[in-house]
C-alpha cells in the first residue's frame, strides 16, 4: 500500500533491493513510562485498516496501564500489516482481527480518548459513517476529550464541525485538500497538539504513543518529553529535527553562488596533506535541455526495474523531472586519474576509501554552506540513480576515469519530509 507522499514514494523506490535500508519503524530504545492507570482509550478499526497502527500503538497504553476497547465496523475486520519476516516492507501481509465491540454501538462518552489508526480504508469509512463520525469526534471535543488520529487517519477528522483553525498534520496529499475544506490548517510535522486534537504521522509510532500518554497525563504540560526537549541544547534538537528536502521550486543560482557554496564545502577539518582534496570534482548542472538528457538516460537505464514493477516509464520520467527540477545539479565525482597509477593494490583501495571519505565530508560541509545562504539541498544519488552513471558521463562529457559518487539538487523545497526513525543508539555505536 503506498501510502507516502511523491518524495517518500521515489526514496523507498531508490532503496528497495538494498538489504541494508534502514527498518521502517521507529524504534528509539528509550523507555518511558507514564501512569495511565486511570484512562479509557476507544481505538476504531474499519475495513482497510493498518495493524502496526491500531495494534502496535495501543500496546503502549496499555503497557503504561490504559484500558483499551477495539471497536469495529465489522466482528471480524481486515486490515493490513508489516512483514514480521523482514519487518522492512509495510502493509504487505492482509490481517484479521476481532474487536471487542460494534463501532455502532460504542459510547465515546465513557471514554478519555477516542483513537484513529491510519489505513487505506480511510476514504470509504468516512464517506459510509460520517455523520456518526462527527457525533463521536464533536461530542468528544465538547466534552473535553482527546482525538486522535496517525498517518492517513487525521482525514476522518474532517467529518468534524469544530476543526476549523485547528492544525492537524496528515500523511497523503490527496486528503489535504478535504481536510482544508474543513478549515484545517494543515502543517508537515512528526506529532501536533491543537486543543483537543492529537495528530501524527507514520511511522513515528513511538513519539505519537508517547506524546497522546503526555498529553493524557499532563494536560497542562511539563511531562518528561516536554522537560526533556527544553532542557537539551536548541542547537542538538534541531540536529534531531533535520528535516529532508527532496523536490525543489524553479528558479535560478547564479554561479558566484555556486562556487561559493562549493568554496566552502572542500575544506572540512582534515589532516594537512588532505585538505583542498583535487581528486573531488564537482558538475554543476543548470541548463534545462542537459537536465532533460540526463533525465532521459536516468529512465531509459532503469525502464527494466520500472517494468518489474509495472510502473510506466513515463510515469517515472515525470517523477525524475519534477527531481531535476532543482535549480542547481551537483554531480560529484571521484577522479581516479592518480589512484589508477597506484601499483599496489591495498593502497589504491585505501586512497578510494580516502576519496569517498572527504566526497562524504564535502557533501556535509556542502549542506552547511547551502543553509548558510537561504537554500536546502536535496540528496539524489541512490540506486536508481547510480545505476544511469554511464549514460550520465556521456551527457556531462566526463573522462573515463571519472567515478560517480552522489547527485545533489540545490534551492528551495516544495516541501519538506520528516527526520528519518530513531534507532537505539547501540545498533550503531560501540564503547570500548
Amino acid at each position: 500500500m503506498l501510502r507516502m507522499v511523491i518524495s517518500v514514494f521515489i526514496l523507498l523506490l531508490l532503496s528497495k533491493g538494498n538489504s541494508s535500508a534502514q527498518k521502517w519503524k521507529e524504534n528509539t530504545g528509550i523507555e518511558r513510562d507514564y501512569d495511565l492507570s486511570k484512562i479509557r482509550v476507544l481505538t476504531i478499526v474499519y475495513e482497510g485498516y493498518n495493524y502496526e497502527e491500531a495494534i502496535e500503538i495501543t500496546n503502549y497504553w496499555k503497557k503504561w496501564g490504559a484500558k483499551v476497547d477495539l471497536a469495529g465496523t465489522l466482528m471480524e475486520q481486515h486490515g493490513e500489516r508489516n512483514n514480521p519476516a523482514t519487518g522492512k516492507v509495510h502493509d504487505e501481509i492482509p490481517t484479521t482481527l476481532k474487536p471487542d465491540l460494534l463501532f455502532k454501538d460504542a459510547d465515546y462518552r465513557k471514554y478519555d480518548l477516542i483513537y484513529f489508526p491510519g489505513g487505506e480504508g480511510v476514504a470509504e469509512f468516512l464517506k459510509t459513517y460520517r455523520d456518526k463520525l462527527q457525533e463521536i469526534i464533536d461530542g468528544s471535543v465538547e466534552g473535553r476529550k482527546y482525538v486522535a488520529a496517525i498517518c492517513h487517519a487525521p482525514y476522518i477528522l474532517s467529518a468534524s464541525q469544530l476543526l476549523k483553525n485547528h492544525s492537524v498534520t496528515v500523511q497523503g496529499n490527496e486528503f489535504k485538500s478535504e481536510l482544508s475544506k474543513s478549515g484545517a490548517k494543515i502543517v508537515n510535522e512528526i506529532f501536533v497538539s491543537d486543543g483537543y486534537f492529537l495528530t501524527g504521522q507514520w511511522p513515528y509510532f513511538e513519539t505519537f504513543s508517547a506524546s497522546v500518554a503526555e498529553k493524557l497525563q499532563y494536560p497542562l504540560g511539563g511531562g518528561p518529553l516536554e522537560t526533556a526537549r527544553k532542557n537539551s541544547s536548541p542547537v542538538l534538537n534541531g540536529l534531531l529535527d533535520q528535516k529532508n528536502a527532496f523536490l525543489m521550486k524553479p528558479g535560478t543560482i547564479s554561479d558566484d553562488t555556486i562556487a561559493m557554496m562549493i568554496r566552502h564545502s572542500v575544506n572540512p577539518i582534515l589532516p594537512f596533506d588532505m585538505m583542498n582534496n583535487p581528486y573531488i570534482k564537482y558538475i554543476a548542472v543548470k541548463d534545462p535541455y542537459t537536465k532533460s538528457r540526463l533525465i532521459d538516460q536516468l529512465t531509459e537505464s532503469s525502464k527494466e526495474k520500472y517494468k518489474s514493477q509495472n510502473i510506466p516509464p513515463e510515469s517515472m520520467k515525470r517523477l525524475w523531472t519534477l527531481i531535476f527540477n532543482a535549480p542547481v545539479v551537483i554531480y560529484i565525482y571521484n577522479d581516479l586519474t592518480e589512484t589508477e597509477n597506484i601499483m599496489d593494490l591495498q593502497d589504491k583501495e585505501n586512497q578510494l576509501k580516502i576519496n569517498t571519505l572527504l566526497a562524504g565530508q564535502s557533501i556535509s560541509q556542502l549542506n552547511v554552506a547551502a543553509k548558510e545562504l537561504g537554500f536546502s539541498i536535496s540528496v539524489i544519488g541512490g540506486l536508481r540513480s547510480l545505476i544511469a552513471e554511464e549514460g550520465f558521463n556521456k551527457v556531462l562529457e566526463v573522462p573515463s576515469n571519472y567515478q560517480l559518487l552522489n547527485i545533489i539538487g540545490i534551492g528551495h523545497p516544495v516541501e519538506t519530509m520528516n527526520p528519518a526513525v530513531a534507532r537505539p543508539v547501540n545498533e550503531y555505536l560501540i564503547i570500548k
